[in-house]
Order: C-alpha cells, then structure tokens, then sequence
C-alpha cells in the first residue's frame, strides 16, 4: 500500500471489521495495519513521512533477524494444501506425508547450516524414491492403456500408443504437480544463490509463484516431473530476479548499472567512511533500495553500537513525541550503529539480484556444467578487484584469502609494499587459444606494460591454475580450485602447481610459498 499514501490514510481511518467488510473479503482473510515506511522509493513518495508516529515506527530498531519465513509458510501450506487431495485409490509409494515431514523439518531448522544439510539429504532421499514411484507407477499405466495390436497395423498402432500415453501419462495423477514442485523446490533450496535470496520475503513469494508455474509447464509438456538436467539459475531464478525487478526501484536498471550499484554498495559496507562519487549512500539506499542503513535511533546508546556525529563531531539525535498527546514532551533518540555490522551492508538477496541481473555478461545463459566452482570464484574476484580498485595490494590479497593464508617471504615483500590495486580496464574470460597465432596476444596481456586487467578461467599459459588475476605492473594471483570433503591440503599439495606458477613472466606473482590451503 506504500506506493498510495491516500489509501493508506483511508485504510488506517476504517475500523479493521468494517475494512473487511466493505472489501467484502470472506473469514479466510486476515487485515492487519501496520505503521511502516512506505518502502522503497520512499525518497520520491514521501507520504505520510510527516507523521510523528511514522518517524517512530521508520526509526526504532526491531531486533528482528532476516529470516525465510513467509517462504517456508507458503511451503507449508501449499504441501498441507496438496495432501488432501491425494485419494485413498493412490498408491502408497507416492503418497506425500513423509515428504510433508521432511519438509517442516528443513523449515524449522533452516538457519542452522548442519542441520539444514542434514535434513535436506533426509529430504533429498525421500523426494527421490517417490519420483521413482511415480515414473514406476506410470509406466505401468501407460502398458495398461496401450492400444490392442494389430497383425496388419501393428506398427502403426505402437506409434498411436504411444502418442496417446504422451498425452495422457500425468492426466487424472494427484501427484504429479506436487511432485514437480517439489523437485523444484528441492533444487532452489540446494543452490546457494537460490537460498540466499529466500531471506527476503518478496523473492520468496516470487519463488513459490514461479516454481508453480514451472511446475506446471513441465507437468504438461516435459517427459518426467522429475529435474533431471534443470538449471535451476535460468529456469528460475532469471524469472524471480525479473518480476521482482519490476516491482521495485530496479526497474530498468541495466546489466551495466547493476554491476556499478552492486560494487558501490559492497565498497559502503567495508569501507568504514567511504563516499562514492557515483552513487551516494542516500541514493543506494532510498532511490534504488539496494544497501542497507544500519543507523538505528535509540534512547540510550547501547554496549556494541557506535554513536554516529555530524560534521561538527556532535551526536545525531531526533526528538520523537510517543505518544498523540499534545501536552507530552518530546523524547530524544540518539542515532547509533552495531559496531559489528556497520554502518551500511548489503543482504545476501539483493547480491543475488544485482549479479543475476547480470547473467548475460558471464555466459550463465546456458548449462556449465563441469567448473562451476571455477566460474564462481572468477565472478568473485571480478567484483572484489572493482571493489579494492584503488586500495592497496595487501587489503585486495587478505580479502581474497583469508586470514589462514601461508604466505612465503617473497610474496609479503610484495604486500609490505604500498602498490595499489590499478588498472584501466577488467576483462573476465574463460580459456584463451594455445595456438600460435595468438602468441603476441598472450604476450600483450601479460605485459606490464598494458593498463587491462584480466581474471581467465582455465589459462593456457598458466597451466598449474585453475582461475588467473593478473593486474599489469601490480600483481598476478593464480587460484587452484580442489574438491574438498572434510580433507585439510597442506601447502606441499600445491608444490608442482606452485613450481610452474613461479616461472610465470610477472615479477608480481605471488608463488610457490604462498599458495593457500583452502
């Protein structure tokens, strides 16, 4: 309702029984009015911002967590909703009860990542052996329904069969749709982008929406309701991340200015003090929505937040009337932060958002199937060198690595140093040719002479890595990416990828001793 201050007043005017009656809306539905801020694009709607009551709602702090609830409320009640529906006639091997179980079981614990891994495989298993009952139990129709063989027409016949049992094999089966979902489901919650963007709650109605629709087209048109070889990024979330793109600020944000807001508001949230010269805090986060103001208003500032001042160094404070009281005095607030936070963040969603709106530049348009990891780590290191553009080497490298780098003596000389992160252009890209022609094309790249920055997947001339960053005159910080379960690699385990890496033209590469056990 924020986007018509009128209707809000006229809502908040009406008595909540007589609202729901002159919608004419059934037993079903609950009103509740909230006082809120109107959302984004409050900075162009500033409706109702005149309202004492409207700076106290808008400024005290919660303390409520992001959590995926309203998602997993409507998965709950979309299964709860199916279940009924299955009859006694169904087969017991595709009926939805233990599902249901395993499913309220993911929701409860979802925020807590061991047992959310642990009741997901629990989840996983089940979904499995009732996709498995569901395609048993359709091929057996399908033999049951097919046409009786002719001696003169029998291929004819087989070929009518089967078009018929194409058309018909899901008609008439309670399970198919919540299955299809489900397998759906399952996918979204097992990737990491998908379940980031689930903490905000329109993405996660965005989510149960589209899923329904897929499920609904796959149901009617694919051979199994199963998600055999389904990108789940393109089939789903490209639609999420568009609609929910024409329901805010973001509307007709460009790939090239998704890129440019997700890289100021990651500089807002690690840089203590940073102020763009593009985009302004104000305008990251009232105009487009993306970054988040931590700035709380308090009575008494408490243990772990920092007190924020003007530019005369003196306290930020707002007088606030609590009550409608005409004769009540007003009650200072001061305006405050939790140190271990900060001023500003960005939500793991809205990252989500501003890099999926950015999938045609990565080439995620289409299935990579086989370096995934390897694709991630170049998008990573494709935002975080904009993001240090300009700081130092040693800031750029200990974000990169973590702090439980081994770092060799000759690569600290270079981060003692006070070289910074420069260049005049970043290219991203995946495998260059190892033939010859492309020898003094290779040879330019690595100059230390060109401004070009590039990060290469798979680099021919740098065989021992897996991801390359090269930074011309600045540094070159090859990555190896291993499968890792529950095994600690040792620095020794890099040595014959380290030995080659350190023959490498640059002088700046940070090489054998300093490999990372990650």
């Amino acid at each position: 309702m924020g986007s018509s201050p009128t209707f809000v007043r006229a809502c908040c005017a009406i008595d909540i029984a007589e609202l729901q009656n002159k919608l004419k809306l059934g037993a079903s539905v609950t009103i509740v009015v909230v006082a809120a801020g109107t959302g984004i694009g409050t900075v162009s709607n500033p409706g109702g911002s005149e309202s004492k009551n409207y700076h106290l709602a808008a400024l005290t702090h919660r303390e409520t967590p992001q959590k995926a609830s309203v998602y997993w409320m409507m998965r709950d009640h979309l299964l709860t909703q199916q279940n009924p529906r299955i009859s006694p006639e169904t087969p017991k091997n595709v009926r939805l009860a233990e599902l249901q179980r395993d499913v309220t079981a993911l929701g409860v614990d979802w925020h807590d990542r061991s047992k959310r891994a642990e009741n997901g495989l629990q989840r996983n298993a089940t979904l499995a052996c009732l996709l498995k009952a569901h395609a048993a139990n359709n091929r057996a129709k399908s033999e049951e329904n097919k046409c009786p063989e002719s001696s003169n027409s029998g291929e004819s016949n087989n070929a009518k069969s089967d078009d018929i049992n194409s058309a018909l094999r899901f008609q008439g089966d309670p399970t198919s749709t919540p299955l299809a979902q489900e397998a759906l489901f399952a996918a979204v919650e097992s990737d990491s982008a998908c379940a980031a963007a689930l903490s905000n709650s329109r993405m996660g109605a965005l989510f149960v929406s589209v899923v329904q629709e897929v499920a609904k087209q796959t149901v009617d048109h694919e051979l199994s309701v199963a998600t055999s070889g389904t990108n789940i990024r393109r089939t789903v979330l490209q639609r999420v991340v568009r609609v929910f793109r024409s329901l805010n600020a973001l509307e007709g944000v460009s790939p090239q200015e998704a890129s440019a807001l997700l890289v100021e508001s990651l500089r807002y949230a690690l840089f203590d003090g940073y102020v763009g010269a593009r985009f302004s805090a104000n305008k990251l986060v009232s105009g487009r929505g993306v970054l988040v103001d931590n700035a709380v208003y308090k009575k008494e500032v408490p243990d772990g937040y920092e007190m924020l001042r003007d530019a005369k160094n003196n306290p930020i404070t707002k007088m606030v009337k609590e009550t409608n009281d005409k004769d009540a005095e007003d009650v200072s607030y001061t305006a405050c932060y939790p140190k271990g936070v900060g001023r500003f963040s960005i939500t793991p969603a809205m990252v989500v958002v501003l890099s999926t709106l950015m999938s045609n530049a990565f080439e995620e348009n289409f299935s990579n199937i086989g370096d995934v990891f390897e694709r991630d780590m170049a998008k990573f290191l494709y935002f975080t060198v904009q993001v240090f553009h300009g700081r130092t080497v040693r800031e750029l490298v200990a974000f990169i690595v973590g702090p439980f780098a081994a770092v060799g003596e000759a690569a600290q000389e270079i981060l003692n140093g006070d070289r910074r992160v420069d260049f005049g252009s970043l290219t991203l890209r995946i495998a260059g040719s190892l033939q010859k022609v492309h020898d003094a094309r290779r040879d330019e790249l690595w100059s230390n002479k060109s401004g070009g920055a590039w990060i290469e997947i798979s680099p021919p001339g740098l065989p021992s890595a897996d991801v390359v960053l090269h930074i011309p005159d600045v540094i070159t910080l090859p990555i190896q990416c291993k499968d890792r379960v529950n095994v600690v690699f040792s620095v020794a385990t890099f040595g014959s990828g380290a030995a080659a890496a350190q023959s490498t033209s640059s002088p700046n590469t940070l090489s054998r001793s300093s490999f990372i056990s990650a």
